[in-house]
């Protein structure tokens, strides 16, 4: 598995590729009760609404061969300190 982060717009990004084939009802991925085989359907649901409680997202990208999860989140920056970001080509 490859993990990948970035700093962008003062913006922190986690990205997870998959190439495994992706998601076949990309639309229906973050409704609540979206059962697979071995699962509820709610894992998606509830880390997305847990992410968007601190100002956060979780998205979907297909990419080539698979799809993409990214992680935006707010930085944790300590008061009076301005956040340092690098320019990235997320």
């Amino acid at each position: 598995m490859t993990i990948y982060a970035a700093c962008e717009d003062k913006l922190v990004f986690v990205a997870v590729p998959d190439t495994r084939g992706g998601v076949p009802r990309p639309k229906q991925l973050f409704q609540p009760f979206q059962a697979a085989d071995e699962s509820t359907g709610l894992g998606h649901y509830f880390f997305r609404a847990f992410l968007r409680c601190f100002k956060g997202e979780l998205r979907y990208r297909t990419i080539y061969g698979g799809a993409c999860i990214i992680v935006e989140l707010l930085p944790a920056v300590p008061s009076g300190q301005e956040l340092q970001c690098m320019q990235s080509a997320f």
